[in-house]
């Protein structure tokens, strides 16, 4: 079988110059027992906007740019790669020439001598910061959106749509509107999957979970009145929307549901009812469901 060609020694370090100058990132390497830089790559130009010897020729060029918030964090790491060697994988702050702050993520890892100590140590900087802004950008949606989600006067919750042996889904979230109007805190609903189950009224349970069950077959929006037994026993009516998200191809994720607290309207609407049936109106053969409902020791456990 042939061999493949040889590749002249001068020709190999022409190649790898190649590239690492083509890289959009920086190599570098470090002597493990001075931790002075002895080789950075000119992609510190691109990235940062210093010349090679800027970095090179100021044995402290890394350590007085490292940012406030990260300087210990890493020279610490540094220190802990150069003594007891190892790879590395982290993310920080670099001051630009220009002023700002550039995200480095830097992976590497120290070269260990004939003896087995590390005696160099090298990386490669790549510039993470726009992906860092994306993260923020994120981050910050996601804050905004739980202030309101947890300023709402209602109940807003993720619940999965895996059921356990006893037919009940497990909490994903709940906000901690939960503990205001029902008494619970959020954990125990999330921590206990029959907590929440076990508040609905027995009288609603079945007709509740029939619901769920058709719009996971059938799609489309879920609503209905139901009542909830507080910690202290009373009963708040609930109307309960939510929507079944599903995955790309279409098989149902969660649950995305809020649940208002609208027992005010109910016992208005019964006021009402009674009002109409005490003064002989011809509309009181309506059946009035009191917002009170069955007594407490009627309650079942389980899923509705």
């Amino acid at each position: 079988m042939p061999h493949p060609p040889m590749i002249p020694p001068d020709s190999e370090l022409s190649r790898v110059r190649s590239l690492i100058a083509d890289l959009h990132g920086i190599a570098w390497e470090a002597d493990a027992t001075s931790m002075t830089f002895t080789f950075v790559s000119e992609g510190v130009q691109e990235v940062l906007g210093y010349e090679v010897d800027d970095w090179l020729d100021d044995p402290g060029f890394w350590n007085d740019h490292l940012h406030p918030d990260d300087h210990d964090r890493m020279v610490g790491r540094l220190v802990r790669i150069a003594t007891a060697g190892g790879p590395f994988d982290e993310e920080y702050r670099l001051l630009a020439k220009d002023g700002s702050w550039v995200w480095i993520r830097d992976v590497g890892h120290a070269v260990k001598d004939d003896e087995g100590s590390p005696a160099l140590i090298r990386g490669l900087m790549v510039e993470i910061t726009a992906q860092k802004a994306r993260e923020q950008e994120r981050a910050e949606r996601q804050g905004r959106f739980q202030r309101v989600v947890e300023n709402l006067p209602a109940i807003v919750y993720l619940e999965s749509v895996t059921r356990e042996d006893n037919g009940i889904g497990e909490m994903l979230y709940v906000s901690p509107q939960v503990e205001e109007i029902l008494g619970f805190p959020p954990e125990q609903w999330i921590e206990d999957p029959a907590a929440w189950a076990r508040q609905f009224h027995p009288d609603d349970r079945v007709r509740v979970r029939e619901e769920y069950e058709r719009i996971e077959r059938t799609g489309g929006p879920f609503q209905a009145d139901y009542r909830m037994f507080t910690s202290d026993g009373d009963v708040r009516w609930f109307r309960d929307e939510a929507a079944l998200i599903r995955d790309e191809a279409g098989s149902p994720l969660y649950w995305q549901g809020i649940m208002y607290d609208i027992t005010a309207e109910r016992e208005t609407e019964e006021r009402a009812r009674e009002s109409r049936s005490s003064s002989g109106s011809p509309r009181t053969n309506g059946c009035a469901t009191r917002a009170s409902g069955s007594s407490r020791s009627t309650r079942t456990t389980g899923r509705p």
